[in-house]
């Protein structure tokens, strides 16, 4: 009956009531493109289709009942952020299965040691792994661990989510999918880019090198490149 119920319900979405029927009728859309965004890290835990397309309608009720006009944020931005916190919650319970186990080792002492400056070159060699794997383990912490919510390091106050788009539209989407994988300091560091300002003003405002900062936007270019052609080859 519960179910029923929020499922007929009416609430003020993106400026018009509508019940959970009348968003999959508008923007059913978004459903195919979470399960094809999802698929491929869900696949290597053992998340089928179906198990994906399972979450996200239940982050679809969630975000339902969850959402607040007044907040300004899309109704889109509001379940993509839903649909992401499950199915990492369903990789985490999972991927202790499916990860190599030196692989998740890896993971759990990066994790762990906090320390925002790792490089792959330094897991290389300090765990005498291929450089591919040690690349995995670090999109792996920072697409899994780095909090929406929680204020970026030097950026006196600012969080991730404050960052993101609001925009509807399915290019934003991917755009705001993509920056939501970033750590924080790439946020931060792309921010101050779009604000026009130079590598050593950002250095200076983040307390690093010119160089430093250089490295950084080269990472992100690199980042969005392997993005792409994830997104491709979905």
């Amino acid at each position: 009956m519960e179910a029923a119920k929020v499922i007929s319900e009416a609430r003020l979405i993106d400026g018009e009531m509508m019940t959970i029927e009348d968003i999959l009728e508008k923007k059913g859309s978004l459903m195919g493109f979470f399960a094809k965004k999802y698929s491929i890290p869900g696949k290597r835990v053992g998340l089928d289709r179906d198990d994906i397309m399972s979450l996200i309608r239940e982050a679809l009720l969630t975000a339902f009942d969850e959402y607040q006009p007044e907040a300004g944020f899309k109704f889109s931005t509001i379940w993509g952020i839903s649909v992401r916190n499950k199915v990492f919650l369903e990789i985490r319970k999972n991927e202790k299965l499916y990860m190599p186990h030196h692989a998740y080792v890896m993971a759990i002492e990066v994790k762990s040691s906090l320390d925002e400056n790792v490089t792959v070159e330094k897991l290389v060699s300090k765990h005498k792994c291929a450089p591919r794997t040690a690349k995995a383990v670090l999109r792996h912490v920072r697409a899994h661990y780095d909090s929406l919510d929680e204020p970026i390091a030097g950026s006196e106050g600012l969080t991730v989510e404050n960052l993101l788009s609001t925009d509807d539209d399915e290019s934003s989407i991917i755009v705001r999918d993509f920056l939501s994988h970033l750590s924080g300091e790439l946020l931060l560091i792309l921010n101050y880019r779009y604000q026009g300002k130079t590598y050593r003003e950002i250095g200076v405002i983040i307390n690093k090198s010119r160089s430093y900062v250089y490295e950084k936007v080269k990472e992100l270019k690199e980042l969005w490149l392997e993005y792409e052609q994830e997104e491709v080859t979905q």
